[in-house]
């Protein structure tokens, strides 16, 4: 069938062809026709009309170029004609496209490490409007630790930071799932009752934690899990909603499945348990009462016209009169503070970063030698090429036709003027 195909196709051609010379002759014999009736021989009638008809091959070229799709037929040659090349020339093939590899890959591998680590956006709601809460502990002489926020400072913070819609908080934790197959230590968080809203994320079957699961201790044994858990364990089931699992051996109701792709703030979570359940899970019922138990990482979203510079000084000013009503460290020398940043920072390891644009930075010099190298070796194999290309136009083919010619060979587009002097594409 391909053969039959391409059989096909060159007869097509070959009567176009036909065609167009049929044509072009029949108007040269209408113009010798002409002369002969003014009184010429033959012969001088035939001179005189090929020389005001033009050169037969160029009136072709200008017939074809006027063809609807002929700008695709010609790429289809120029990519054979260099392609015939190329694999005759395969030492100069096969340095160009090592050279021009090495550049290439070297660039999209630490592009594809810089996007992961910074440059990916975050999978939320309005992302930029989103900032990491931190607290800080400056000590004379050992410097400055960062710390998360004990559950007690939390409610603190949430209602002296008037610069935030709302705040939430997790924390990552490994549950010990059984009654769904078999028993299997899962990785997930433990969440403040706004944290999907605060995200801005929805469950894509079932609810998330409604305000009464974050109100009372360890009456809302309620539980969320990923999709790909819900896909695992549960089979895709859509009656899953309802359903009792034991977690650290206590009966939980999953209450919804969140939608694909969604890990959590840690990045690895696969369920979630509300935190007014955290001592039960954690087996410390203090868990949410001691307030120098930092193990909660809190973060906000702004109120809509608040600049984040705004919020974070908010959130400084929220800290300092925190800390005059309930002082952390009474009497001793040490200063408690704390920052508010844009969670994508937050995020990412600032030396990572800097790491990843400076090896990105140098491969892209890498890259730049090697297109440099490519076209110096381009440049060198086009004066092979000089004498054809002077002397194509006078026998009758296009400019653009002859420097098109060494568009696959030059990987890049067609050059529309030939140098006089040279005779070399001036593209190169």
């Amino acid at each position: 069938m391909r053969k039959l195909i391409s059989v096909l196709r060159y007869l097509r051609r070959s009567r176009a062809e036909q065609e167009l010379n049929d044509e072009l002759q029949h108007h040269l014999e209408r113009q010798v026709e002409l002369h002969l009736r003014s009184g010429m021989s033959e012969s001088e009638a035939r001179r005189v009309a090929q020389k005001e008809f033009g050169g037969m091959t160029q009136m072709q070229e200008e017939c074809r170029q006027a063809r609807t799709g002929y700008w695709l037929e010609a790429i289809f040659k120029d990519i054979r004609f260099g392609t015939r090349i190329l694999l005759k020339e395969r030492g100069f093939t096969g340095v160009a496209i090592a050279t021009l590899a090495l550049g290439i890959g070297a660039n999209s591998a630490i592009f594809s490490l810089l996007y992961a680590a910074v440059l990916k956006p975050l999978p939320y709601a309005d992302p930029e409007r989103l900032m990491a809460l931190q607290a800080a502990l400056d000590q004379p002489g050992r410097g400055r630790f960062r710390f998360g926020w004990s559950y007690p400072k939390f409610q603190d913070l949430q209602n002296l930071a008037t610069a935030f819609e709302s705040m939430a908080g997790f924390t990552v934790w490994s549950f010990n799932v059984t009654g769904a197959g078999d028993p299997e230590r899962i990785d997930g968080e433990i969440v403040t009752g706004k944290y999907f809203d605060v995200l801005g994320v929805r469950a894509m079957l079932g609810r998330t934690f409604l305000p009464e699961d974050d109100r009372t201790h360890g009456t809302h044994a309620v539980i969320t899990i990923s999709e790909g858990l819900w896909k695992r364990k549960f089979g895709a089931r859509r009656d899953v909603i309802g359903s009792t699992v034991g977690i650290n051996q206590m009966p939980f109701t999953i209450v919804g499945v969140m939608p694909s792709g969604f890990a959590g703030e840690s990045g690895r979570a696969e369920m979630w348990a509300p935190v007014m359940m955290a001592p039960s899970i954690g087996n410390n019922p203090k868990r949410l009462q001691g307030r120098m138990a930092h193990w909660l990482t809190a973060f906000g979203r702004v109120k809509p016209g608040i600049s984040l510079e705004q919020a974070a000084t908010d959130f400084a000013g929220a800290i300092r009169r925190m800390e005059e009503a309930h002082p952390s460290s009474p009497g001793k020398n040490e200063t408690w503070s704390g920052q508010a940043i844009p969670i994508s920072g937050a995020k990412s390891d600032p030396v990572l970063s800097r790491t990843l644009w400076v090896l990105f930075g140098a491969a892209g010099f890498v890259l730049l030698i090697a297109c440099i190298n490519v076209a110096t070796l381009l440049l060198s194999r086009s004066l092979v090429r000089r004498r054809e290309m002077q002397s194509g136009s006078p026998l009758g083919r296009a400019v653009h036709r002859s420097s098109g010619s060494c568009l696959p060979r030059a990987f890049c587009c067609r050059s529309p003027e030939v140098s006089q002097d040279s005779g070399l594409p001036s593209a190169l």
